[in-house]
């Protein structure tokens, strides 16, 4: 907080890069000095954010309507596609559903294909369709921006 908000006086804009996890007092102060974020919105399911990342879904959800609803943050939202745990078009669609009518069509949307890294080497690397299935999928449910490799 401390360089930001110097970075702020100085004219220098301030990005977060986030996985959406924090408590509603520290996003408030957060927001207060950052420009734009991006924040990696996982998965679609809380069985994946429990499973995986020892978290909950709701919360970064929560974080993703604060930056929409109360704030002039520009945010972008990306999802990493990880075979078998995330990349059904069942899970892509509530995934885009949800954008779209709680955040609205503008949003920015990424999809990132996986390649097998660091603690997760065990499901394969993305095939290359994947990504470009999930960006026809969020186009189709109204997203206008909509971004795969």
């Amino acid at each position: 907080m401390d360089v930001a908000m110097v970075a702020r006086r100085r004219g220098i804009k301030n990005v977060a890069v986030t996985a959406g996890y924090i408590g509603a007092a520290a996003r408030e102060e957060l927001y207060t000095f950052m420009d734009a974020a991006n924040v990696d919105l996982k998965a679609f399911t809380e069985a994946f954010y429990d499973r995986l990342c020892t978290g909950r879904l709701g919360a970064v959800l929560e974080t993703l309507e604060y930056l929409k609803q109360r704030t002039k943050v520009w945010f972008e939202i990306t999802t990493l596609l990880i075979p078998g745990y995330n990349d059904s078009p069942q899970e892509v669609t509530r995934l885009s559903e949800w954008v779209m009518t709680r955040l609205g069509p503008d949003v920015p949307l990424h999809f990132t294909a996986f390649h097998p890294d660091y603690k997760l080497l065990d499901p394969p690397r993305s095939p290359a369709f994947t990504p470009t299935t999930a960006r026809d999928i969020a186009r189709k449910v109204g997203l206008h921006f909509v971004y795969s490799p």
